[in-house]
């Protein structure tokens, strides 16, 4: 294998690690499509949703509150990890 087919293989690699460990946020300003949305989960990549337009969409912003939250899971085991930067 050549330097350059190397190099070209681990550019590869790179930008693969950065488009799934970004370090950025996205903030959406409309409500995101089903699959949009999973694509987020499925990535499990934060989104921050602004603005006022998907309110009336998403049920889950009326109705996980912390004692829905803690009724529904209370009987789950949840496994929780933390890196070095919490």
């Amino acid at each position: 294998m050549s330097f350059s087919s190397i190099e070209r293989a681990l550019r590869v690699h790179v930008k693969t690690y950065q488009d799934y460990n970004s370090s950025t946020c996205t903030e959406l300003f409309s409500t995101p499509s089903s699959l949009e949305f999973h694509r987020f989960v499925a990535t499990n990549r934060p989104v921050v949703l602004r603005g006022q337009g998907h309110r009336d969409h998403i049920e889950a912003l009326e109705r996980w509150t912390d004692g829905w939250l803690v009724r529904k899971m209370e009987e789950k085991e949840v496994n929780i990890s933390v890196d070095p930067t919490g």
